[in-house]
């Protein structure tokens, strides 16, 4: 496999009254999917995501990898 030329971050807080749903969502296979090309994924998880939403601010951000170590 070749280095990774770019990254992609997501860095979201929860409030503690949703910490566990959000955990046994995230551990329960939304962060083994890749869904960004697949807009049917993407809904599926915008409807899984909706009890919890109004707790967690979402942040996204990508760059171009200077080095790798």
């Amino acid at each position: 496999m070749r280095d990774a030329e770019f990254f992609l971050v997501v860095r979201f807080s929860v409030e503690p009254q949703a910490e566990a749903q959000l955990m046994r969502w995230l551990d329960g296979g939304h962060v083994a999917e890749a869904y960004e090309a697949n807009t049917a994924l993407k809904a599926k998880f915008a409807r899984e995501r909706a009890p919890f939403e109004k707790h967690m601010r979402i942040e996204r951000f990508a760059g171009e990898v200077e080095r790798a170590f």
